[in-house]
């Protein structure tokens, strides 16, 4: 009994225990609720009493962008990730792209670290000033030719996370850029001692609208209250005697305006790269286009103007009571057209439509196997290549290629180029997408880039004309007034292919529209076609100009309007044109109502329906049984259809006349357009003149055309800004051009974008190279980093220009050995023809590849430098080839390139004075302005020679890769073996490779002496191959010397091993260093 006791006396206990501790934690927790009540109840009396006191203004956002323009993150709390919006195709904020997988906590930090990143610069640079067009021209005016803004301190990323976080890293580079190449540009005008002419200005109350184009009203209110509006008037002063002849100014244009006791100063300090002093000079923007400079509207800073007209004094006038007039010198000094665009259209970016491609892409997938097609139209698929089957599945079944196409393309491209053309013509996904296709020399670039055209036009065609076939199938089927049948004609006509390519430069895209004129455009039967193309912008080919200028076309337009007699029959015959072609489609639709009325279902096989010679006045169709070889006026029998697997039941729409009244009316419906677009025009122009009037003809010329060509700057002219969205806009030299000109074009895609380029030659030239050591690379490409950020690249990867011995280093130096060699490189005829001819004559030119190691001395030119010996031994070069071959099988077959313009000039003289003397004329140009060019015979200059160690810029890898890959059958290149050795790893590596196969060539004393001591020539023909005498290894750039075999580079790339040591030269052949002698008088060892 007691145990008993005992355990239920302490179960109670525990019990009541238990009890206890329940009740304190219930205390707790009403606790906590009351504070929780009580914190919503202050809450509710804090909001209610708020609404009676005016909000606290939030600061402007330190950028005028459609943003996140809230403080930055460090004041606020994190906020949630942004729900998914599909129909907003350009959030301002991206996801990073997950793929399937869970973003780690380290990605994620990484993540906010960068946008924090991006904060921070704004606010370190920019404050909270407003970042629009008004501070752009203020901060260019007031820059005094140099740059405020310090660049980010952190290298560029290769994603960014949203809008803001790009503009934070590219904006401070975009305007040092621009700065910068003002202040060159004026440099080079000051090298010229320009005759700088006398200019009177004073205020004005007469400024540009925001519609610009020569419109001017009067200035209710400044739109920056920092500038002030001039106008420059020629004073009625004495001019110098040589007066310069008139100037057209341009809007944008920039001028310098200073007082004639400072031109010295200002010369100085423009040519020295110094800070101009405020009081001395002042920059002043063209607001209106004049070709003359009475009257010229211009905007400067207001600080400015006022500092320079209270110190600077003024030439007398012959009105001297005009106390408000001042008197400048003034030069022009560079435009901001270019720069204007760009920064609109960075301004623009969160309004991008293809935002998250640009930004943020898909990382890299890996490219599938295409699978065979199902259509029994198609070769089997054990008959059709890789390329062939990914090009039939690129497009869905609405705008299938056709087997003519796709045999065509299989003939005339190669995989590689197959598989590029088809990622660039798939199905562009819901938020659209960027296709990259890189193009190593020779591999056929631009050919490959009209296949893209060809295959994107021909399926956004197809797309097109199965949308009004569609159209009429419906109005087949129903009754509709004329008024309805045009609007739906007209809205359908609104979805035709739209296409814009664009390149840096003109040459590249007059180089594009030669290759669609000469060879057009092949459709899904196989035959030729020729898209409509209009070329915005000047261009540089004649042919061009007369058959597809947009400029061309709009004056032939103002030209007619200008003669009523032309324009008035030419506006009637428009209008009776269009009511024929209208007449001709309502009676299309009426047909096809008619033979859809009398097949409502099918017909048996056999079996067809006509309409009428006369069904215009009687609407009658008849029946044809093909079987019987029968007509009637009425149906068949109602039998069953024939169910036969083979042969159903044939459908109106399946019939021989209905597809060919179909065809028909797609066809008038377009013309109706055409006509309609040019009526539209010539009315316009007969009753209005004026920039407007022009901009309107010129936007609706661009609306009717399928393809438009354009320069990645004119891409920002106003016509194109007025028009709709390009589905499909492809960049050809897209590794050329830094990304602000490329978001000029990409601003008026809608859906996807083709780059196409090679990273691996010369980029965009720059001015300003303040961050490029630091990784803040402004010239990088958007190519390029897209590519750096994982993004998928087609590479073309068969070379046809370069002989096998000519491309060997730069496919295995800069290609990775992925770059394969074409069979019939090395069997070219002229290439055999003239190796052939030289082992006859000079041997050491019978080979498609020779290095001349001419022992000489590079002379300051300027800013540039020149060799004198090396330009005449390459004359010497040029006449023995000539000898040994011809004049007339060299002609336009031979060039001559040199990283110098100085010496492309001074070698450009000497080659016109030796045509004076019977030699065939060689085309010289720069590296950077052969890009893209090839010749059969290219002779290199490479001008560094002598005492020094460095080489330049001739130690850019991609000037040299550019250099190396311009010939077709043969390559010379000729420079001081042991400068450029010691220059650059590449060098060496290049000029080792050519020892060991004995490709090397000493040139033996200093030419002899010719007439009057102007040049010297060299007998080639007493020149041998030698081999490389062994150098003495030095610091080779940025590679240094680790151990024995092994040179490490400075970015962590491993170059090649060491070559072995060459035999020794004869002794006479050593310079006394070698030979272990003393130095003569005179001599000095290079360090």
């Amino acid at each position: 009994m007691d145990r008993k006791k005992r355990l239920a006396v302490s179960s109670a206990a525990a019990s009541q225990a238990a009890a206890i501790e329940a009740m304190e934690k219930k205390k707790k927790d009403d606790a906590k609720a009351a504070k929780r009540k009580a914190a919503r109840a202050l809450a509710a009396k804090s909001a209610k009493s708020a609404k009676s006191v005016p909000a606290k203004k939030r600061p402007r956002s330190p950028i005028d962008l459609t943003v996140d323009s809230s403080p930055p993150l460090k004041s606020r709390p994190p906020l949630p990730p942004p729900r998914k919006r599909p129909t907003i195709r350009n959030p301002s904020t991206l996801n990073p792209p997950t793929l399937g997988r869970v973003i780690s906590d380290s990605e994620r930090k990484e993540i906010q670290r960068q946008i924090k990143e991006g904060e921070k610069i704004f606010t370190r640079i920019y404050g909270n000033e407003r970042i629009d067009m008004p501070w752009f021209t203020r901060s260019i005016l007031s820059s005094a030719l140099l740059p405020s803004s310090p660049p980010p301190s952190t290298p560029t990323p290769s994603r960014f996370t949203s809008a803001r976080h790009y503009l934070a890293y590219y904006l401070p580079l975009f305007m040092r850029e621009v700065i910068a190449e003002v202040g060159s540009e004026a440099s080079e005008k000051f090298q010229r001692e320009l005759d700088s002419r006398v200019v009177c200005v004073e205020e004005s109350a007469v400024t540009v609208g925001r519609g610009g184009y020569g419109q001017q009203k009067k200035q209710q209110q400044a739109e920056d209250p920092s500038l002030i509006t001039l106008k420059l008037t020629v004073p009625k002063i004495p001019q110098p005697p040589s007066n310069p002849p008139k100037t057209e100014f341009r809007q944008g244009d920039l001028l310098l305006l200073y007082g004639s006791e400072d031109h010295q100063y200002v010369r100085d300090c423009v040519l020295k790269g110094e800070r101009l002093g405020v009081d001395k000079a002042i920059i002043v923007n063209v607001e209106v286009k004049r070709f003359t400079l009475e009257n010229l509207i211009v905007k400067t800073s207001k600080a400015s103007y006022q500092s320079i007209i209270t110190t600077s004094s003024s030439l007398p006038l012959n009105n001297p009571t005009s106390l408000k007039i001042k008197t400048f010198r003034y030069a022009k000094i560079g435009n901001l057209v270019t720069p204007i665009r760009e920064f609109n259209a960075l301004l623009s970016l969160p309004k991008l439509p293809l935002l998250k491609a640009f930004l943020n892409p898909p990382w890299r997938k890996t490219l599938n196997t295409p699978k065979a097609p199902s259509s029994p139209n198609f070769l089997p698929t054990s008959e059709k290549s890789i390329g062939a089957l990914a090009l039939l599945n690129c497009a869905p079944k609405s705008a299938a290629y056709g087997n003519g196409f796709i045999t065509h393309f299989e003939k005339n491209y190669n995989e590689s180029q197959l598989l590029a053309i088809s990622a660039a013509s798939k199905g562009y996904g819901e938020d659209g997408g960027v296709t990259l296709i890189k193009g190593p020399p020779g591999t056929g670039k631009t050919t490959t880039l009209v296949g893209v055209l060809n295959s994107v036009h021909l399926r956004q065609m197809n797309v097109f004309q199965a949308g009004i076939a569609e159209i009429a199938k419906t109005l087949a089927n129903s009754s509709m007034k004329n008024s309805e049948v045009n609007e739906k004609w007209q809205k359908a006509a609104g979805n035709k292919p739209r296409i814009l390519v664009c390149a840096p430069s003109n040459g590249a895209v007059d180089n594009i529209i030669k290759k669609v004129m000469t060879n057009g455009f092949v459709d899904g039967k196989g035959k030729r076609y020729f898209p409509s193309m209009y070329r915005v912008g000047s261009g540089q080919s004649t042919e061009i100009k007369d058959q597809v200028s947009l400029e061309k076309a709009v004056n032939d337009i103002y030209k007619d309007a200008a003669d009523a007699t032309v324009m008035e029959p030419r506006i009637a015959a428009l209008k009776l044109k269009m009511k024929a072609t209208s007449d001709l489609i309502n009676g299309l639709i009426a047909r096809l109502q008619a033979i859809k009325r009398a097949c409502p279902k099918t017909l048996k096989k056999g079996w067809e329906i006509r309409c009428m010679d006369d069904f215009d006045t009687t609407g009658r169709v008849y029946w044809i049984n093909h079987i019987d070889k029968t007509t009637q006026l009425f149906p068949p029998k109602d039998d069953p259809v024939d169910l036969d697997s083979l042969h159903p039941g044939i459908k109106a729409e399946a019939m021989p006349e209905f597809k060919a009244h179909l065809g028909t009316l797609v066809s008038c419906s377009q013309r109706y357009d055409r006509s309609k677009t040019e009526l539209e025009n010539c009315e316009y122009a007969k009753g209005k003149q004026g920039h407007h009037t022009r901009l309107h003809i010129e936007a609706n010329l661009l609306e009717q055309c399928q393809i438009v060509f354009v320069t990645l700057s004119s891409a920002g002219h106003p016509s194109l800004q007025n028009t709709r969205k390009f589905e499909v806009v492809i960049v050809d030299e897209a590794a050329q051009c830094v990304e602000p000109s490329t978001l000029i074009a990409l601003e008026l895609g809608s859906h996807h974008t083709v780059l196409v380029g090679d990273p691996k030659q010369l980029p965009a030239t720059l001015f300003d190279s303040s961050g490029a050591r630091d990784g803040r690379r402004y010239d990088r490409s958007l190519f390029e980093r897209l590519e750096a950020g994982n993004v998928d690249v087609y590479m073309l990867n068969t070379q046809y220009r370069m002989h096998s011995e000519i491309s060997k280093f730069p496919r295995a130096r800069f290609y990775e050995n992925k770059l394969l060699n074409s069979s019939r490189n090395d069997e070219r005829t002229f290439g055999k023809s003239l190796l052939k001819a030289m082992s006859s004559s000079v041997k050491t030119l019978a080979t498609p590849y020779v290095i001349f190691d001419l022992k000489s001395q590079e002379e300051k030119s300027g800013m540039s430098l020149i060799n004198r010996l090396e330009a005449d031994f390459v004359i010497d070069i040029v006449r023995a080839l000539q000898e040994s071959f011809g004049y007339e099988n060299l002609r336009n077959k031979v060039g001559v390139i040199t990283p110098y313009a100085k010496q492309v000039k001074h070698i450009s003289r000497q080659i016109e004075a030796a045509v004076n003397e019977g030699c065939v004329p060689v085309e010289t140009n720069t590296v950077d302005g052969f890009q893209g060019r090839e010749k059969e015979v290219i002779i290199f200059s490479a001008v560094r020679a002598g005492k020094g160690n460095g080489i330049g810029f001739l130690s850019d890898e991609r000037r040299m890769n550019v250099a190396l890959t311009r010939p077709k059958s043969m390559f010379v290149l000729v420079c001081d073996v042991d400068r450029v050795r010691k220059g650059d790893s590449n060098w060496k590596a290049l000029v080792d490779e050519a020892g060991r196969a004995g490709k090397v060539v000493r040139v033996i004393g200093s030419g002899r002496q010719e007439g009057n001591g102007k040049r010297r020539s060299f007998n080639l023909e007493d020149l041998e191959f030698s081999e490389l005498p062994q150098v003495q290894e030095v610091e080779m750039g940025r590679a240094e010397r680790t151990k024995e075999g092994e040179v490490s580079g400075g970015e962590g790339e491993a170059f090649p091993p060491l070559p072995e040591a060459f035999p020794p030269l004869p002794e006479s052949y050593l310079t006394p260093v070698e030979r272990g002698g003393e130095f003569e008088e005179g001599e000095e060892e290079e360090m």
